[in-house]
């Protein structure tokens, strides 16, 4: 039998104490690791969702360059339509104007 104070005694309890912190830091590397697990997935789905959103950011972005693009070429062709039948108006009007210059000319020499 073994005392309690005797160098025996004290070595099993170290052994129990050693076996309980063993079991203790397994339990924490346990820990240690599920959380890292935890982390990397996050990471990587992170990643994924900025990628994805980014590559959404880009589309958008490059799709309304293209429509205000449009819109400035549309706008250039309006006003070049519009300057076509300003010409030809005022065309018109040189001629409107000569054809009746020389009509009154006409007449006043008459």
């Amino acid at each position: 039998m073994e005392e309690a104070g005797s160098p025996e005694s004290s070595k099993k309890r170290q052994r129990e104490a050693s076996a309980e912190m063993e079991a203790s830091i397994q339990q924490i590397q346990h820990k240690i690791e599920q959380f890292t697990q935890q982390v990397s997935g996050l990471l990587e789905a992170g990643k994924s969702f900025f990628t994805e959103v980014a590559s959404a950011f880009e589309e958008s972005v490059v799709q309304l360059h293209q429509k205000q693009v449009e819109k400035w070429e549309e706008e250039i062709g309006m006003l070049r339509a519009v300057d076509a039948v300003n010409e030809e108006m005022s065309a018109r009007l040189s001629n409107a104007q000569s054809l009746i210059s020389s009509t009154v000319t006409a007449v006043d020499h008459e």
